[in-house]
């Protein structure tokens, strides 16, 4: 029997980097370790396609405008700046360490 897979190609990223990024695009800090309630040592993975839809699309527009810091929001903010043409579209693994 052979195992079936499939090989994927995938973007990692440090937290501090990806938190730094997001402030110089956008002009606002967002804390996405305690936001998203992340620990030390972890990865999580998100995938990045652009899609602003519903309330993403609304949440996206008000953080760009305001810096709102509601929870469980890195991917829209991601999404967002893919939609925008400042983060290409794909699998994200975000490393937190500290």
């Amino acid at each position: 029997m052979t195992l079936k897979y499939v090989t994927e190609t995938v973007h990692n990223v440090e937290v501090n980097d990806l938190k730094m990024f997001i402030r110089e695009q956008t002009g606002h800090s967002y804390e996405i370790v305690p936001n998203e309630e992340w620990g030390n040592d972890e990865q999580h993975r998100i995938i990045v396609d652009g899609d602003m839809s519903g309330w993403a699309f609304a949440y996206w527009t008000k953080f760009k405008s305001t810096g709102d810091q509601d929870r469980y929001r890195t991917r829209d903010i991601m999404n967002g700046l893919c939609a925008d043409g400042k983060l290409p579209a794909g699998i994200y693994v975000i490393n937190v360490s500290w």
